[in-house]
């Protein structure tokens, strides 16, 4: 597991979802990491697959509600660009559990049960409820296409 020791300014830009800033104070982006659990599988019905995460350190920061550009490292070490999503699901859940999601791009496979890493790289928007599926799903694709303009 990888510590790392957190200090404030650093937690404070993570709180507020500025993870360019938490780079810029670490030297590297700030990476999450833990195991790919089963979710609803309700992004795969959407087009939009997800690689649900159990964070290995419960007492790791994370960084405020919204959707974010991030690089997805696999066990086996290959890596894909990833759209983050990390909060309340508040369109489709109200089961009030925090959830950190990632789809990740070209990835076509089963990682169930496997160890990933998440490394942000950039925040797209915040997180907020839609009126529909439909609209849900018409972000996802704007996101997405942010997600993929992003640097790593």
């Amino acid at each position: 597991m990888n510590h790392l020791i957190i200090t404030s300014d650093v937690k404070l830009a993570l709180l507020m979802g500025d993870t360019r800033r938490a780079a810029h104070l670490l030297g590297h982006p700030y990476t999450l990491e833990g195991v790919v659990v089963h979710g609803h599988q309700l992004g795969r019905r959407l087009g939009y697959p997800t690689a649900n995460l159990s964070l290995t350190d419960p007492e790791a920061v994370i960084p405020k509600n919204g959707v974010y550009a991030a690089l997805a490292t696999l066990q086996d070490g290959s890596w894909y660009k990833a759209m983050v999503n990390i909060g309340y699901r508040p369109t489709v859940d109200n089961d009030h559990r925090l959830t950190i999601e990632a789809h990740l791009i070209g990835f076509d496979g089963d990682i169930y049960d496997q160890t990933m890493s998440l490394s942000f790289t950039d925040r797209i928007r915040d997180e907020r409820k839609m009126e529909s599926l439909d609209d849900l799903k018409a972000q996802l694709a704007k996101d997405l296409e942010e997600t993929k303009r992003t640097r790593l």
